[in-house]
């Protein structure tokens, strides 16, 4: 994943869009954490609620796979198919992982490593 490009994109600089990336990975933490509870409780209206923002965020940064497995998400519980949910939603928690490390590899303008905030 370029950031610069995804940013280019967004009509932001590239430290502006991994600020808001680092703010993704944080937010999204919790939005799993809700999901997880919310498959494992049946919780329909939560697991909509929680998928609509996952949604949003990840599409207004280009996170597009995350975007097509959330749907997945969304359409199994519509349609009362919940075995791949569990599974699903450690997908995204692989990608936000993925994401997360790059975030962490990439130079800072003083030549070290990690995010503008420090912590992922």
């Amino acid at each position: 994943m370029n950031f610069k490009v995804q940013a280019e994109k967004m009509g932001l600089d590239e430290d502006e869009y991994v600020e808001i990336v680092d703010l993704f990975i944080k937010t999204t933490a919790d939005n799993l954490r809700q999901l997880r509870s919310a498959v494992k409780t049946g919780d329909r209206s939560k697991i909509r609620q929680e998928t609509h923002s996952l949604k949003g965020a990840a599409l207004n940064l280009g996170f597009l796979e995350i975007c097509e497995i959330v749907e997945r998400i969304a359409k199994g519980v519509q349609e009362n198919s919940w075995q791949e949910l569990s599974a699903d939603i450690e997908v995204i928690q692989g990608r936000i992982d993925w994401i997360a490390g790059l975030l962490v590899q990439r130079p800072m303008e003083d030549g070290s490593r990690g995010t503008p905030g420090g912590d992922v």
